[in-house]
């Protein structure tokens, strides 16, 4: 291996006060397979087998000797002696070791491995070592020893980017990542829309280090409905594109059955009333009885089956000929797809060329000459959890492919895909709760299933307010402010006052339109209450409907009477003739009007009530 660059002295060898480091650069060859966040991993996971000292800290992970972690001090052995190392850092593409008294650069120096690729998937890693001055330091620089360790350790990385055995972890929940990546919330996140899950309802629905979750609870089917819908456009091939089709349209009825089901579960999470009425819970410990996990159980076994169209067929992939039952055509097709529209009646149309894999049976003996689930499969990918959208390798041959010019392998592709395909089922399936249970319910139940607290899903407090109309145009419009009310509050003082001030706006809106007070033509107010039915509805409502006449006016006048909104009034604004104080002129209102005009801030089901007033400018007593 040809070394790219020497060392470069920061400071001269003679110079003990100043920092003394060193820079290299290695080739680690050509591969348009690989990432450098892929190279980092292999090596993390692979760091035992390659790095250039007789032993490490022995720190095992899944039977592998990987990497210890960041924090973790090691003894890294070399002819017999120690040089302590500390792991300061780790990223997707570098790693940082400090030294400690013992090491053979000596204490307190700074080494920083990291992993590059240019435009013509040339990989290399970049060594750079920095820090304190000491004559170990100088004469391992200076004598090549430092620069053959690094090299011998390129030698090693490149010999496994070679030969493809430096991969990552084995990756089993991509499942779990493939949905947090799409819809878990972000730090932050009010979720007012109810767009994504927060963490204990992501939790029931994409599992964790603990449990599988929805999404993952039938990984022991592994979407078998799915399986044996295989076909190759060549002579002979054991399966026709008619029973190829036949199979992937059962397999979008049964995706289309579990969204429908779980439509349907979801109606007894919210009663008619809006009100909440099961605790949402873990579904692997009440899954019979927990409303959220009867909704969210068959809609997890859809998102697998989705997810899994993409990570086992050749809907996004690429491949080049010559074409083979082990080396199918790719389609090159972009997510969300038109056949996984879980909301549509119509039969889906279905590429000429589109196949899956066929599980091996006895049945079908072991799926001879066939394209087989593991030819097409992309399982078993790093998938970084959010906030991070980061892909990393590909432990399938058919994972790893990725086109000439292509900045992404087919399982990188096929991971995006997925997820966008997710957000998509996701804001469908709110979609479908609102035209099934109508919008304000489908809201409500949509909350339920994606908050952590429910109390932001029950019904919200009576909503109360006034309207004018112009007495020119007939037209009415909301005036005021509209005020939430407390059950403590209905009925009180807060509430009176309120009125009170809103009919004073009302005044002021009305004076607007004809600022003569005293050739003022009788004006209309529409007050309304409304609220969703398991609010405290009827307590507002019946205050509305109360108000009727309070007290007895000046000589035979009978009404409601107020002054305006300049806070010149005192108690007897509430039940008794009002005056002019010299500061305003009185409003006589009675009931009367009409009270048609829609309500302008009510939603779909809530319940309304209306009373309409007569109002009319009085002159001065």
């Amino acid at each position: 291996m040809a070394l790219l660059a020497s060392p470069i002295q920061a400071a001269q060898a003679d110079d003990p006060s100043g920092e003394y480091a060193y820079n290299y650069e290695f080739p680690l060859g050509t591969a348009p397979l690989m990432t450098p966040e892929m190279v980092m991993d292999g090596a993390a996971w692979w760091w035992i087998p390659t790095f250039p000292f007789d032993e490490q800290c022995g720190v095992t992970d899944n039977n592998s000797q990987a990497m210890p972690p960041v924090g973790t001090t090691c003894d890294l052995i070399n002819l017999g002696l120690s040089n302590p190392t500390y792991v300061a850092e780790r990223n997707a593409t570098n790693f940082k070791f400090d030294t400690r008294p013992g090491h053979f650069e000596g204490e307190g120096r700074f080494i920083r491995f990291s992993f590059h690729q240019d435009s013509m998937w040339n990989l290399s890693m970049k060594v750079h070592g920095w820090g304190d001055w000491h004559p170990q330091t100088q004469a391992s620089i200076e004598s090549g020893v430092i620069e053959a360790y690094w090299h011998h350790y390129a030698d090693v990385l490149k010999a496994k980017i070679a030969d493809g055995s430096l991969t990552g972890p084995p990756v089993t929940n991509e499942r779990e990542r493939i949905t947090r990546r799409a819809l878990q919330c972000a730090e932050g996140d009010a979720n007012e829309e109810n767009n994504c899950f927060e963490p204990k309802a992501m939790r029931v629905l994409a599992g964790d280090a603990g449990d599988k979750g929805a999404v993952g609870d039938s990984d022991q089917a592994l979407s078998a409905a799915c399986a044996d819908a295989d076909y190759l456009d060549q002579p002979g091939y054991a399966r026709t594109r008619a029973e190829a089709d036949a199979r992937i349209r059962s397999c979008i009825s049964n995706m289309r059955a579990n969204f429908t089901g779980a439509v349907t579960q979801a109606g007894s999470l919210v009663n008619v009333m809006y009100d909440v009425n099961e605790t949402a819970g873990n579904c692997f410990d009440v899954r019979d009885v927990d409303a959220r996990c009867r909704t969210l159980r068959p809609f997890g076994v859809e998102l697998q089956s989705i997810q899994d169209f993409y990570l086992r067929s050749n809907y996004t992939d690429s491949a080049e000929a010559p074409y083979t039952a082990t080396n199918p055509p790719g389609l090159g097709l972009t997510a969300p797809s038109s056949l996984l529209d879980m909301v549509s009646t119509s039969t889906p149309t279905i590429p000429s060329n589109l196949t899956l894999g066929c599980a091996p049976s006895t049945a079908n003996n072991g799926c001879d000459s066939r394209i087989k689930v593991s030819d097409l499969s992309k399982d078993h990918g790093e998938i970084a959890l959010p906030p991070s959208t980061w892909t990393g390798y590909a432990r399938s041959a058919r994972g790893q492919m990725k086109p000439a010019g292509a900045s992404k392998t087919n399982f990188q592709t096929a991971v995006d895909a997925a997820v966008a395909e997710t957000k998509r089922q996701w804001g469908d399936f709110k979609a479908a709760l609102r035209t099934k249970y109508g919008d304000r319910r489908g809201r409500h139940i949509a909350c339920a299933l994606t908050h952590d607290n429910l109390d932001k899903c029950e019904p919200g407090p009576a909503n109360m307010g006034v309207m004018l109309e112009d007495p020119e145009t007939g037209n009415t419009a909301p005036i005021g402010w509209v005020n939430w009310f407390n059950p403590n509050q209905v009925g009180g003082p807060v509430l009176d006052n309120s009125m009170w001030s809103i009919m004073g706006l009302a005044n002021d809106a009305a004076y607007a339109h004809h600022p003569d007070p005293y050739d003022r033509q009788p004006f209309h107010v529409i007050w309304y209450a409304h609220a969703d039915p398991g609010a405290d509805f009827d307590s507002v409502k019946n205050k509305v409907n109360n108000m009727t006449t309070y007290g007895v006016g000046h000589s035979s006048r009978s009404g409601w009477w107020s002054d305006n909104w300049q806070g010149q009034s005192n108690n007897q604004s509430q039940y008794g003739p009002i005056f002019s104080n010299g500061h305003s002129n009185n409003i006589r209102c009675a009931p009367g009007g009409s009270d048609n005009a829609p309500v302008p801030t009510a939603e779909a089901g809530q319940g309304v009530f209306k009373k309409s007033f007569i109002c009319q400018m009085g002159s001065s007593q």
